[in-house]
Formats: structure tokens, C-alpha cells, sequence
């Protein structure tokens, strides 16, 4: 009975994990304006930045294999010289 009941909490955890993600994914965003960059993201606290391109420093991005190999999404980091 108590395998049964670990394996309950393990299929909530992962579906609450997974409705975050898909929750997070939908509430993120960005805006391209004429000289800045206006990023949101967050699920339950909002957080809102916005970047004048004037302070790019440098741009990195990454990806993962599976992420290269389906030519979809990446991390990308924007480097500002505050």
C-alpha cells in the first residue's frame, strides 16, 4: 500500500510540474520595439524587464541536441553592460 501511495505523490508531482511548464511556456513572451527589447515572464509573480539595445552587450544562445536536431527553440542570454 505504501508503493501505491509513493507512486500517486510521483504522477501528481510530474503533472503538476508538467502543467507549470506548459503554464510558464504560454505566459512568457518578448516585444521588439524600436530600441528595446520588452521581455515577460512568470506564472504566479510577473516579472517584466526591458533592454535598450544600446546596452547589448553580446547575445549567447545554447541548445541541446534534441533541440538542434528537430531545428527548434533555444537558450538564449542576453549580456548587458550595466
Amino acid at each position: 500500500m505504501e508503493i501505491i501511495k509513493a507512486f500517486a505523490s510521483v504522477i501528481v508531482l510530474y503533472v503538476v510540474s508538467v502543467i507549470y511548464q506548459i503554464l510558464y511556456y504560454r505566459s512568457s513572451g518578448y516585444e521588439l520595439r524600436e530600441n528595446e527589447i520588452i521581455c515577460v515572464k512568470g506564472v504566479l509573480f510577473k516579472k517584466k524587464s526591458i533592454l535598450e539595445y544600446k546596452k547589448i552587450h553580446a547575445i549567447n544562445s545554447k541548445q541541446n541536441i534534441i533541440e538542434k536536431l528537430s531545428k527548434v527553440g533555444a537558450n538564449i542570454k542576453i549580456v548587458d553592460n550595466k
